[in-house]
């Protein structure tokens, strides 16, 4: 059984150093843009709560001119106006959770250098509990296979990432693990991994729809092994799995309230699926269509010139979060539903066929291409933060990275189909789980939001920790059954 001691810390902390490498090689995480919105959502949530909590300490201020409302400005934008700054006039935020994360581990000096480094910890964390609960407990074997996995694979890259995509991939083992093995982990490791599970659910809004998708597989999983075995308590080996999404779900639901006054599973939201439904046709078609009649907000601000690209729409100079106000962006949430349902009846196959083409695209698109390392994070007065190119050595690195994943997914899953005949039932549970994450990942993403190269590069590196687990798995000699055994003594005793 996998238990917190000694053992586990010491090869956590091996997998965390060398999941390390990029920050030592560059010298800083990877940054992306939304690492600065993250940072500057952060330091409005911290501010937020220093307000509540110092309030009551603190005598009421003298009365002063009232202010105009801040229409018009994204939180991104409010947040360079004031360490005050409130939820009027908000049209998107980022994820709350995460927001707060990044700008408590912002040391040193808002370079987001600890948050990586928790990150790491983290990743490693979950890979030593996968490979122990499979038989691979050794220092030295768990020090060989991280040798070769995080050089070969993009896992350190992503993990020292400051963004929230690590925790797509560790979401998906984390959620087959405490569905396929409880009985092979300590109730104080899977409380550790709940834990985990709920933050990752709480860190992106693609992780819910991730965390609550796997719960259908998982729950149809078991209904269908519990029938087949004669099993019916089955599925409540899925109650740990269901503990980590009750946790992330609330703490969504709790902070968009405490900073929005809505309760949602996405509060503030940008929307995605219209934007990813525009570019691929049918949205834009049925809009063409109704926008005589229906006098959708989208419709009033294009003037019927929809856009056709998703990117442009959401985030370009005329996109929708630049030229809507908050209350008009508030109205396409509220109408966004509505416009989907309609195209879908409308054009069911052509959205049924944009998106399996997507499902397609995504699966086979990866790359790391838009993870940089010659980027600083630079300060701007007040919380701004925005980045500044900086020339860096060894970027080349990144492109053989990407050529060797490609070689050690395929290897990886040629080992896992070969051994897939000797894993117990438990074990094979855990792979499909897997890799049934990995496709929902993609499904995701590329329905849900866009096709991004990036986006596969979060999953992809749980295909050789599987491999290296499956054939522990499979070497381990089998339990003859206690069915079996029960008979064999009752036959000794009649003898």
């Amino acid at each position: 059984m996998t238990r917190l001691d000694r053992s586990i810390a010491i090869r956590t902390l091996v997998w965390t150093i060398l999941l390390a490498w990029p920050l030592m090689l560059f010298g800083r995480p990877a940054y992306y843009p939304d690492s600065a919105s993250y940072y500057q959502s952060g330091a409005t949530i911290a501010a937020f709560i220093e307000r509540k909590v110092t309030a009551p300490f603190q005598h009421a201020p003298a009365p002063s001119p009232a202010k105009p409302p801040t229409a018009g400005v994204t939180v991104d934008e409010q947040v360079t106006q004031s360490p005050d700054a409130s939820d009027d006039g908000v049209k998107i935020t980022r994820s709350i959770s995460y927001g707060l994360f990044t700008y408590l581990l912002n040391w040193p000096g808002g370079s987001l250098l600890l948050l990586a480094l928790a990150q790491a910890l983290m990743t490693g964390f979950v890979i030593v509990v996968l490979l122990d609960a499979s038989g691979v407990r050794g220092v030295l074997a768990n020090t060989l296979w991280a040798v070769a996995v995080v050089f070969l694979t993009p896992v350190a890259v992503i993990a020292s990432f400051a963004m929230p995509d690590i925790f797509a991939g560790l979401l998906i083992a984390i959620i087959a693990l405490l569905a396929a093995r409880p009985n092979r982990l300590s109730r104080p490791t899977m409380i550790a991994l709940t834990l985990i599970a709920a933050f990752a659910i709480s860190a992106h809004s693609s992780d819910i729809a991730i965390a609550l998708s796997m719960a259908v597989v998982g729950i149809i999983g078991a209904l269908l092994i519990g029938w087949r075995n004669g099993d019916r308590l089955a599925i409540t080996r899925l109650r740990w799995g269901a503990a980590a999404l009750l946790l992330g779900g609330l703490a969504v639901l709790i902070s968009g309230y405490a900073g929005f006054k809505e309760f949602s599973l996405v509060p503030k939201r940008p929307p995605l699926m219209l934007a990813r439904s525009l570019e691929d046709g049918p949205a834009r078609w049925y809009l063409k269509e109704a926008c005589p009649r229906k006098q959708y907000v989208i419709c009033r601000i294009y003037r019927n010139k929809l856009p056709d690209n998703a990117g442009k729409f959401l985030w370009g100079e005329k996109g929708v979060i630049q030229r809507a106000t908050p209350e008009q962006m508030d109205q396409i949430r509220a109408e966004e539903g509505e416009i989907l349902w309609e195209t879908i009846k409308r054009y069911p196959l052509e959205q049924a066929n944009s998106a399996l083409t997507n499902l397609m695209i995504q699966l086979g698109s990866y790359s790391l291409e838009d993870i940089r390392y010659d980027q600083i994070m630079a300060a701007d007065p007040g919380f701004a933060r925005h980045l500044e190119d900086r020339p860096v050595a060894h970027q080349e690195l990144l492109p053989f990275i990407t050529k060797a994943t490609a070689i050690v997914a395929l290897l990886s899953l040629l080992v896992i189909a070969f051994t897939y005949r000797r894993m117990p039932g438990s074990w094979r549970a855990t792979v499909m789980l897997v890799l049934a994450g990995i496709v929902i990942n993609a499904a995701v993403c590329a329905m849900l939001s866009a096709v991004a190269n990036r986006y596969e590069a979060r999953v992809i590196w749980l295909l050789p920790i599987l491999a290296v687990a499956s054939v522990a798995v499979a070497r381990r000699p089998r339990r003859p059954r206690r069915r079996t055994a029960s008979v064999t003594i009752a036959k000794v005793a009649v003898e």
